[in-house]
């Protein structure tokens, strides 16, 4: 057999075998034995035989991303009754007692674009519109 330090070094990977001895439980009549023992099972042994310090403090968080691209609205305008704050960006509408049109499909009859409340006298000496609903109260 050849001296130990006849062979050369090497970087050891997990799966690599060393050879060593096993010894027996002491008061037993066993003998010891040569065996291989992976590398792998005595980093396992030597990581639950010595205990371990305490675990390390958070690193600090990484940089803030860019900002986003600001929101879809570029212009509002306000019209009757509807008020606009601020009319680009991020945008608040208000459009109190507003009543909106949004399903007439009927081509056969304008669109109602008014409502207006009134009551039968004033109706009755008022011109009346096509695009107007009148509510008589």
């Amino acid at each position: 057999m050849a001296k130990i330090n006849a062979f050369p070094l090497g970087t050891p990977k997990s799966n690599d075998l060393l050879v060593g001895t096993s010894i027996p439980n002491p008061n037993t009549n066993k003998q010891p034995k040569t065996k291989n023992f992976a590398i792998s099972d005595i980093t396992s042994l030597v990581a639950a035989e010595i205990p371990q310090g305490p675990e390390g403090p958070i690193g600090p968080i990484g940089p803030i991303g860019p900002q986003g691209p600001a929101g879809g609205v570029t212009s509002v305008t306000g019209g009757l009754n509807i008020t606009v704050n601020p009319n680009v960006g991020d945008v608040e509408v208000s459009a109190p007692g507003a009543i909106v049109n949004t399903t007439d499909v009927y081509t056969g009859t304008p669109q109602v674009a008014n409502v207006i409340s009134l009551t039968q006298a004033e109706y009755d000496a008022a011109t009346i519109d096509a695009n107007t609903l009148y509510v008589i109260i």
